[in-house]
């Protein structure tokens, strides 16, 4: 198994686990990683979003970034009707099964993109790069 702990701007470690659990198992947002996606509210359209996001890193839109980041006005203000009504479930999906390195705030949803490259590869620490 690669070792996935990366580092951030912040020098926060992010940790992205093949499997099993995120390493900080103790505290009480770890989470299996990856989540349960069958639980993602809505469309198979914000199911990828989402899916996108915590595997690749990629900007998951508005709606979900002010999910992402706690900003409950933001949410409700560029939510559709169909995500409006189930904002209950999207907050008790990042809860329940999302990784809390993942969500939370700006800076840690911030810290986690940059956990990846553009291509949505992860970022791996000069120690992981083999060396010629």
């Amino acid at each position: 198994m690669i070792d996935r702990e990366l580092l951030l701007p912040s020098q926060a470690p992010c940790t992205l686990p093949e499997e099993a659990i995120v390493p900080d198992a103790g505290e009480p947002r770890a989470r299996v990683f990856p989540p349960d996606y069958t639980k993602v509210p809505g469309s198979d359209r914000m199911r990828t979003s989402v899916q996108h996001y915590l595997e690749h890193g990629f900007y998951p839109g508005n709606f979900l970034t002010a999910v992402i980041t706690n900003d409950l006005r933001g949410a409700f203000a560029h939510a559709d009707d169909d995500n409006a009504a189930v904002m209950r479930d999207w907050v008790r999906f990042f809860y329940n099964e999302a990784q809390g390195n993942a969500w939370g705030s700006v800076e840690i949803m911030t810290d986690w993109m940059a956990c990846f490259d553009a291509d949505g590869n992860v970022k791996m620490k000069e120690a992981d790069h083999d060396t010629v």
